[in-house]
């Protein structure tokens, strides 16, 4: 991808470029990635790959938001983001 990454810092901009731009298996990596140290900077994210995914990559988007939502972060709903049924 041609990115940096600084040590010690997490790689949050590479975590989201693979959701958008990776193949199955580096989307489903940035999922699990996701699931064990999201915030709310990629629910935006999250939202957009599980209306706009395949089965597979729809669970684990799905999966990580559920993990996220548990460990205590607010997830707003996703008609805030144009998503879903208003």
């Amino acid at each position: 991808q041609g990115m940096g990454v600084q040590p010690g810092k997490p790689a949050y901009d590479l975590i989201l470029r693979a959701i958008d731009n990776g193949d199955e298996q580096e989307k489903l990596i940035a999922l699990e990635y996701l699931r064990l140290h999201g915030t709310d900077y990629a629910i935006h994210r999250l939202y957009n790959t599980y209306y706009g995914s395949l089965e597979n990559i729809r669970e684990a988007a799905f999966n990580t938001l559920w993990h996220i939502a548990a460990s205590g972060v607010a997830i707003p709903p996703p008609a805030q983001f144009g998503l879903g049924k208003i």
